[in-house]
């Protein structure tokens, strides 16, 4: 287990979330922060709390954020 994903995943523990696959993932391809990465699937993706947003929003997030 790499070093990044052990912190990015104490990062969401610390937050009190769960179910933070796709923050872990957004992170970790784009160079973000847990927090950044939150902060965009949950704006662009509708991700709700301890929880994953759903694939259609995802998809069209990461989209937008790969331009």
């Amino acid at each position: 287990m790499s070093e990044l994903y052990k912190q990015l995943a104490e990062d969401g523990k610390n937050k009190d979330d769960t179910n933070f696959c796709t923050v872990i993932a957004t992170a970790v391809v784009f160079d973000k922060s847990y927090e950044d990465a939150n902060d965009y699937l949950k704006l662009h993706a509708k991700r709700p709390h301890r929880s994953g947003p759903s694939w259609e929003n995802f998809e069209k997030a990461i989209r937008k954020l790969a331009i």
